[in-house]
């Protein structure tokens, strides 16, 4: 639309974009001649997703397995080097969570023989009371 001579303004209102947007693009097209995407941005993946699918299978196969473990496995099957955080992140994204023991309060043995007592005294307690 721009080569046909309108103006960046009036091409923004035709496709629904801001104008910075159009004269952005414009420029990218005058220097490079395509409209083609920029390089991506951030970190690139050390993991396939084929990988990626491993470990997480590799995981549901034994769910009490650790990071170290999986790292292991996938160096030896797919001679891929990565860290233990990566194992760790692609479980995350996976949906897996750390899982910790529950815990309750430590009694002492006061607390036991106040339980025991109060047990013995409510051996024969109706709910009604």
């Amino acid at each position: 639309m721009l080569e046909d001579g309108q103006t960046q303004k009036r091409v923004a209102q035709r496709v629904g974009a801001s104008p910075s947007v159009i004269s952005r693009l414009w420029r990218l097209y005058q220097k490079t001649n395509s409209y083609g995407g920029r390089q991506s941005q951030g970190r690139h993946c050390c993991t396939t997703a084929r990988e990626d699918c491993y470990i997480v299978t590799t995981a549901l196969q034994d769910r009490l397995t650790i990071a170290r473990s999986l790292q292991n496995d996938l160096q030896y099957s797919t001679e891929t080097r990565v860290s233990t955080k990566t194992i760790r992140n692609r479980l995350h994204e996976g949906r897996f969570r750390a899982k910790w023991p529950a815990r309750g309060d430590i009694l002492t043995a006061l607390h036991r023989a106040a339980r025991l007592e109060f047990a013995r005294q409510h051996l024969d307690w109706e709910l009604r009371q």
